[in-house]
């Protein structure tokens, strides 16, 4: 876990489609503040090669990820979940719930989107990995 949150650390941000609805921006916070319990919960079942439970977390992330406006999370899940419904390969699931989490971990809350003033979002995007560096 910790590997994909320092890989994430170095790519840019992922913030949701829907950061400019200020009554969206509370609950796109909660989501992205409990993304951490969510990827160990997907970690957990893939490790145990639970594919009950692994298509249960993909397929909660699918939707709530989509419904907060994280579509590339939503679309990685949805993939993930559709691969493990035709054919339960954990060799071939690694990288899908790898591309899953490495999505989860760049998400940050909207909140923070542009805290900098610059227009850039870059010491925002710093200052968001840092805070939320608990992803463990």
């Amino acid at each position: 876990m910790l590997a994909g949150l320092l890989a994430s650390l170095r790519k840019e941000p992922l913030i949701s489609s829907l950061s400019g609805d200020k009554d969206m921006v509370p609950l796109i916070d909660a989501f992205v503040a409990e993304l951490p319990a969510r990827i160990r919960k997907v970690e957990e079942a893939a490790a145990k090669q639970d594919a009950k439970a692994l298509a249960s977390a993909m397929r909660a992330l699918k939707g709530e990820a989509g419904g907060y406006g994280f579509e590339p999370i939503s679309t990685a899940a949805g993939a993930a979940e559709s691969a493990l419904l035709a054919e339960t390969n954990w060799v071939a699931m690694k990288p899908l719930v790898d591309e899953l989490i490495d999505l989860c971990c760049q998400a940050r809350s909207s909140s923070r989107k542009n805290k900098s003033g610059d227009g850039s979002g870059k010491a925002a995007a710093s200052e968001s990995a840092e805070s939320d560096s608990g992803l463990e």
